[in-house]
């Protein structure tokens, strides 16, 4: 999944390079950011994190007494899944949607707040699915716990921060 992952993330760094005229090496630097950056490093740490908070609190003690452990490479696993509906919905959703929601209205505020809200929701709920799948995993629930401040994050930000145009200003240096 990781190869795969990495293939249509490079894919989707030509056509963004594309998109914004870029120059080859600078095609190939966002790809490479995108992959090492964006995929690798956040599942890291995601994997990191979410492993650390499983087995230190949120672990069941079976029938016969023994504490199982998540293992890293399950959390890690469980990150890289959970990256790909982000990815499917910020790097190739946001692609057709890029010239409308970088406007200044607020139609194009909520389109594209509304996106990175709902990447980040599924991001959440698919690593949600991944430990509760876990029969030593007790109140998995709790991974869902970071809803309520997206939620919250989403509304404050229809107030007038536009998240998509900030992204994509800051990730590729340039004003649309």
């Amino acid at each position: 999944m990781l190869l795969l992952i990495a293939g249509f993330i490079s894919a989707a760094g030509l056509v963004w390079g594309f998109i914004y005229s870029l120059s080859w090496p600078s095609t190939l630097a966002l790809v490479l950011k995108m992959i090492f950056r964006d995929f690798i490093a956040l599942a890291l740490l995601s994997a990191f994190i979410f492993y650390q908070t499983a087995n230190r609190l949120l672990l069941s003690t079976s029938a016969t007494g023994q504490r199982e452990k998540v293992e890293f490479a399950y959390a890690f696993d469980v990150a890289v899944n959970a990256f790909w509906p982000l990815f499917l919905t910020l790097y190739l959703g946001l692609l057709p949607l890029a010239a409308l929601v970088v406007r200044r209205n607020w139609g194009s505020l909520f389109l594209g707040n509304s996106l990175f809200l709902l990447a980040l929701g599924q991001y959440v709920y698919v690593t949600y699915l991944g430990y509760s799948a876990l029969p030593f995993v007790a109140r998995a629930e709790l991974f869902l716990a970071p809803l309520l401040p997206l939620v919250v994050g989403w509304v404050l930000s229809l107030l007038g921060l536009n998240v998509a145009r900030w992204a994509l200003e800051t990730y590729f240096g340039r004003p649309w």
